[in-house]
């Protein structure tokens, strides 16, 4: 399937670079991060469109059989006009639209005023990477287990 949202897109290449599990089925994609279970927009489905009227619950019904066991429900929907299904069927299932605004650009320029001091280099020891689960710690605790096994940590592995 062609993804039409550029946001999808570079999601779902990212997330197979780290080791992911892409499935198409019929009418939608199936999102498997096995490294990491609860990490939520891992393990999800994908709509080619927005769902018809009266079928959202029968979406809620396709993630918990592909799911088994999961304690989130996420399922995204592509495309590029913000249609995610009717909204008032979506709150009859506990659910609520999430948009997100992609950004692109046809032609980079370099910034009016570069910062010379930053250092931007590619994470090489352990220390690296322990300083950025440290700060993905600080940035985002999630209520999870802290260290290599909790959400954070199981991204960053997968990252590395």
């Amino acid at each position: 399937m062609a993804i039409a949202s550029l946001g999808y897109r570079t999601d779902l290449m990212l997330l197979g670079l780290q080791g992911s599990v892409i499935e198409q089925r019929v009418g939608y994609q199936v999102i498997r991060t096995p490294a990491n279970p609860t990490f939520h927009w891992g393990n999800f489905v994908l709509l080619d469109r927005p769902p018809a009227p009266g079928t959202v619950s029968s979406w809620t019904t396709t993630f918990a059989r592909e799911f088994p066991g999961a304690e989130h429900l996420a399922i995204g929907v592509d495309g590029t006009s913000g249609d995610a299904g009717d909204a008032a069927e979506l709150a009859a299932t506990g659910m609520e639209a999430d948009r997100s605004t992609v950004l692109t650009a046809a032609v980079t320029t370099p910034p009016p005023r570069p910062n010379e001091v930053a250092e931007f280099r590619t994470l090489d020891s352990d220390a690296d990477w322990e300083a950025a689960l440290d700060m993905q710690q600080a940035v985002h605790p999630y209520g999870d287990p802290a260290g290599w096994d909790g959400f954070n940590g199981l991204r960053l592995l997968a990252m590395r």
